[in-house]
């Protein structure tokens, strides 16, 4: 019986030696995995803010241009548009179509929708601001309490003694649209369908 005790510790000594060897190769190779999957993400963050980058500047540069037309009465047709900003403000639309949030998406959407329906300018002006706040929570300010008014103000040197500007930098944007009587081209199929739904209620109802 004695002769075996031997045998048995060392038998149980080699085991768990074996399985510690395990354990650490395991735990080596979640490490190893962890590493590269950091690596990955990291990876991916650069090249997100590189491009970035590339997209976001250029936004900043067609809305100078666009704001100074603006502001100096120039006329705002689909040609004079697209040839201030329409490629620079495309190239942001799609990137906003892949790696924006729906706000953005949104927001970017309206603006378009709205530079190919004659908006009058204090209209685009305002829709413009909403697009660099948009542009700002994409450049990782997600919190930002920052408005047109203050994103515009800085080119308006009357922002906040110019009733009228105020009020279209800073109301609801239905009430800017209202005040201007325009209607935005994404409330008229709402409105189609509210419409709709009423007709559909009528019906049922006798």
């Amino acid at each position: 019986m004695s002769t075996w005790v031997p045998i048995v510790v060392s038998g149980v000594a080699a085991f768990g030696a074996i399985g510690a060897a395990v354990v650490a190769a395991r735990s080596a190779t979640r490490t190893k995995s962890a590493e590269l999957q950091a690596n990955r993400i990291l990876d991916l963050e650069a090249r997100l803010s590189s491009s970035r980058g590339k997209v976001f500047e250029p936004l900043v540069e067609a809305v100078g241009r666009l704001w100074d037309h603006i502001s100096s009465d120039g006329p705002m047709d689909p040609d004079t548009f697209d040839r201030l900003a329409g490629q620079d403000i495309r190239r942001f639309t799609h990137w906003v179509q892949m790696y924006g949030s729906d706000d953005s998406v949104e927001v970017a959407l309206q603006f378009m929708q709205a530079s190919y329906h004659s908006p009058p300018p204090m209209v685009l002006v305002r829709l413009l601001g909403e697009l660099l706040v948009a542009a700002r929570r994409e450049l990782g300010y997600h919190d930002t309490t920052i408005s047109s008014l203050e994103v515009l103000g800085m080119r308006i040197n009357d922002a906040y003694t110019n009733l009228e500007f105020y009020a279209d930098l800073s109301d609801p944007l239905e009430i800017v649209f209202s005040r201007h009587e325009w209607t935005p081209p994404w409330s008229i199929n709402n409105n189609h369908e509210t419409n709709r739904e009423g007709a559909l209620i009528q019906i049922e109802g006798g």
